[in-house]
């Protein structure tokens, strides 16, 4: 963040999947993550049996640090059919690229085919890209999320909203909240796209822009228009119950006014997402992700057009 910059984009983290047909592959790997949790070197691993796989294997990482940032869950062994034999969750926003190359270096123990053949070739489930907004706090908004369908919030003791959610948790979700940075004691606005849209490793650096349906404006930019409504009771009505069911309740000129502001895109107090995402490249980089960007190259023919997000339906808070 500079002062030129205001804002911040990162991805909070992934889960990649991978099917692997070979039985006697998934007992290989099975018995590589037991070994690998009696090794010395990782003596802060743990392993045991979940619901869904044979073996829940996690390692904080970066390996045998002192004060671990983040850390990796490798499952493997399926119990149910329909799901895939291998599965990782990671988050590179807690520990950058050498949480990668941690990552990468796991899996080329436990499989035999490497770490960066699993990236570029399994199945990314779910991706959560954030952007944060130095300064701000998620009670100075109003944020939309098109094709939201629920919403929800979370407030503090004093009713102050600490944590709006804008789709369900099968959705592609919007999440927008107040964020302490431990590390620097800094506050943000956190607006989170938690995707579930499903794609191949080598096609992660062809994602449309997740950011495209999301808008925030400033409730100080709304107060103008509130004339003969008490402002918090308008805000917080608006954030539990929709915004439509509340402007129902006001004068006809007053609801266009109003909505009218709102479909502003210059009062969005989120910068332009299109321009943020030509960085999306660099991002990949600078989280060790680099080496997809040359198999998206050299895979490019076999990339379809993805799809941008549907605009048909919005929800608001």
């Amino acid at each position: 963040m500079t002062p030129e910059q205001p804002y911040s984009i990162l991805i909070d983290g992934f889960t990649i999947t991978l099917k692997e047909p070979d039985p006697h592959r998934i007992k290989s790997i099975c018995e590589n993550l037991v070994r690998l949790a009696a090794d010395p070197q990782f003596r802060n691993s743990t392993i045991k049996s979940g619901r869904r796989y044979l073996y829940r294997y996690t390692i904080p990482l970066p390996i045998n640090h002192p004060r671990p940032s983040g850390s990796l869950l490798i499952e493997a062994g399926a119990r149910l059919s329909g799901i895939a034999d291998l599965r990782i969750e990671f988050r590179p926003a807690k520990t950058g690229p050498n949480g990668i190359q941690d990552v990468i270096a796991l899996l080329d123990l436990i499989t035999p085919y490497g770490g960066q053949h699993f990236i570029k070739y399994g199945t990314f489930t779910r991706y959560d890209i954030a952007i944060d907004l130095w300064g701000h706090s998620v009670d100075e908004v109003m944020a939309f999320s098109k094709r939201a369908q629920k919403l929800g919030v979370y407030t503090n003791r004093q009713g102050c909203p600490e944590t709006v959610y804008m789709g369900s948790p099968r959705s592609n979700r919007s999440v927008a909240y107040t964020k302490i940075h431990k590390a620097t004691g800094k506050q943000s606005l956190r607006i989170e796209r938690r995707m579930k849209r499903r794609c191949v490793g080598f096609e992660f650096p062809f994602i449309a822009d997740p950011f495209e349906v999301v808008r925030l404006v400033h409730t100080q930019s709304v107060l103008p228009h509130l004339t003969g409504v008490i402002p918090q009771l308008f805000f917080d009505s608006a954030r539990l119950r929709g915004l439509n069911r509340v402007l129902a309740l006001l004068p006809t000129a007053q609801q266009k006014a109003i909505k009218q502001l709102l479909e502003d895109p210059t009062e969005s107090m989120l910068p332009s997402t299109t321009e943020i995402w030509t960085g999306w490249a660099q991002l990949l980089e600078d989280n060790g992700l680099g080496f997809l960007l040359a198999q998206a190259e050299a895979d490019a023919s076999l990339v379809p057009d993805l799809p941008s997000v549907d605009e048909s339906t919005e929800a608001i808070l």
